[in-house]
This record gives structure tokens, C-alpha cells and sequence, in this order.
């Protein structure tokens, strides 16, 4: 499904291009109760993601927002309000995407070359209103930290059985739930190593092919 959608556009990236790597992607941050602990995490294990922000939390939480870009990772609009967006009237829906990346762009000083809808939902008329140098990214491989049920050790299970070259991998920043997703960040290296994986930057433009 993923693979075709991107057949609309060459902005839209629906799989990383190499065989031999894969990608981390974070969604829904920042969050007092969370960010700090995914960026000590990520910071430890030697692992540079891609945070995908909603605006009003960057709005909210400027310093976390500039802590993140400090550190090395890269940060893509996840929207003003995580809302469905083509479910909204067309200038709602192009006010969630322009206002997020302006706001983004206004805390960190850099432009934001990734947007990723909520819930994965677009339309082809949603990439007219992204800048020319941003790429739409959506993932391939989502093992679930969101789900209320899911056990660590069974998130760590599953990313070893799915996790494939060419992945753009997808956790949560979740108050209440940051261990687990935490735990799963820990494990990708080893993870890595027994697939004979790299993980790589999503700002490695280089190997990005939209």
C-alpha cells in the first residue's frame, strides 16, 4: 500500500531507498514528560531520528523543540492540531500544514524538509501546499508502542521480525507510556547488528530517493 501511494508524487517517501538500512521516526512530541527521556535514550545508543512535531505541543514547549534540532535530529511537521487533515476544509487543512512548519521554522532557525500527515491521511492537493524543498514522508513498519496492550518485551519481539532494509520505522512520544517506547529505542542496535542493518539519519539527503 505504501509503496504505491507514493507513485502520486516523487515528494512523497514511503520507503527508505537502501537494502542495507533502515530509518527512526518519532511522533507527537514534544512533551515535558517524554522528550528528554527519548533524547537521552537516542543519545546513548548513538541513534539519530526524525521527530515529527505537532505544532501546538512545539508551541507549547519551544525549548524542547530547540533541544531536539540542538542535539543532531532531525524535525518534520506532524501538523498544527494531529488532526485528520482531509477530513478539513481545504484552507483549515492548508493552515495545519503552512502554520506548523512556520512555527517549527520560527523556534528552530532551519527549514523543515519533512511533513508527515496524521493517521498517514493525504490527498494529492495536500502536497501543493508543502514548501518546494519539503517531502511528505509517511513509514513502513509501525510495531505498535501505541497500543495499550502492547508489553515491551513483545514490541521488542515484534520490530526483531519485521524490521526490514529500506524501513522507515515509526515510535510515540506517549506520556505514561515513554518506558516502552524507550525499551524499543534500546533494542535497535542489537537488533541492527543480528540483520546486518544500518540505521542512518533521514537527513543523509544523499541516500533519500522521494
Amino acid at each position: 500500500m505504501l509503496p504505491f501511494v507514493a507513485r502520486f508524487s516523487d515528494r512523497i517517501i514511503a520507503r527508505w531507498p537502501a537494502t542495507d538500512a533502515f530509518v527512526v521516526t518519532i511522533d507527537d512530541g514534544p512533551h515535558p514528560d517524554t522528550t528528554e527521556a527519548v533524547l537521552e535514550i537516542l543519545d546513548e545508543v548513538g541513534i539519530s531520528a526524525c521527530f515529527f512535531l505537532t505544532g501546538n505541543a512545539a508551541r507549547q514547549n519551544p525549548p524542547l523543540v530547540r533541544m531536539i534540532s540542538g542535539q543532531g535530529h532531525a524535525i518534520g511537521s506532524h501538523g498544527m492540531t494531529h488532526r485528520r487533515l482531509p477530513l478539513l476544509a481545504g484552507r483549515e487543512s492548508a493552515g495545519e500544514i503552512r502554520d506548523s512548519i512556520t512555527l517549527l521554522q520560527d523556534i528552530t532557525g532551519k527549514a523543515v524538509k519533512y511533513f508527515r500527515p496524521p493517521y498517514g491521511w493525504f490527498t494529492r492537493s495536500m502536497l501543493e501546499e508543502l514548501p518546494d524543498a519539503t517531502s511528505l514522508v509517511l513509514w513502513s513498519n509501525m510495531p505498535g508502542d501505541f497500543m495499550k496492550s502492547m508489553r515491551p518485551e513483545a514490541l521488542v519481539t515484534r520490530m526483531q521480525f519485521t524490521l526490514r532494509g529500506g524501513d522507515i520505522l515509526v515510535l510515540h512520544e506517549q506520556p505514561g507510556r515513554v518506558d516502552i517506547t524507550c525499551r524499543a529505542l534500546a533494542a535497535l542496535p542489537e537488533i541492527a547488528r543480528d540483520k546486518k542493518l544500518s540505521i542512518v539519519s533521514c537527513s543523509e539527503k544523499s541516500r533519500v530517493a522521494s
